[in-house]
């Protein structure tokens, strides 16, 4: 059987975010207005939205952020390694296993693959042993966030990798 060697992938900020984010919740918030509402509650709705799409923006897309995502290595039983900026493995946990080694996190079935972009579902049972990540996590991934090849090998990888 042939080995598949370890995909190691260093993420780049996106500029495709903008689009993935800004544009949607503008819409939104503009469609609110045709609301009959008072225009108080309109611009708390306004208001409510753009903190949501802030939030979701910066747990999806961590790439760039103090402690954000900076890299990551998948190997062919989808077995992944998480590298953070520094300082999340001092907020996350005091573990020594989420240290500069990264976090060792298995891949789960509920990742999408597209053309466009993927959702990478992962959970970490270090983690989760330790109560600080109770549920599976998820990245935002676009293809300007590494090289043409990078992306191509990452999608076969979670494509056709072994599930455990």
């Amino acid at each position: 059987m042939k080995q598949v060697p370890r995909l190691h992938v260093v993420l780049r900020r996106s500029r495709r975010t903008v689009v993935w984010f800004a544009v949607p919740t503008a819409a939104t918030a503009l469609l609110l207005w045709t609301l009959p509402w008072p225009w108080w509650v309109l611009l708390i709705a306004d208001l409510v939205l753009v903190a949501w799409a802030f939030w979701v923006w910066r747990r999806l897309m961590p790439q760039g952020l103090p402690g954000g995502l900076e890299a990551l290595t998948l190997d062919a039983e989808r077995q992944l390694r998480l590298y953070f900026a520094t300082g999340f493995a001092n907020e996350a946990t005091a573990d020594a296993s989420v240290s500069e080694e990264g976090i060792v996190a298995q891949v789960l079935g509920s990742t999408c693959l597209g053309d466009a972009f993927l959702t990478l579902v992962w959970r970490s049972e270090a983690l989760h042993r330790l109560r600080r990540l109770e549920r599976s996590q998820t990245l935002f991934l676009l293809p300007d966030m590494m090289s043409a090849d990078d992306w191509r090998r990452l999608r076969v990888l979670l494509q056709h990798g072994r599930e455990n």
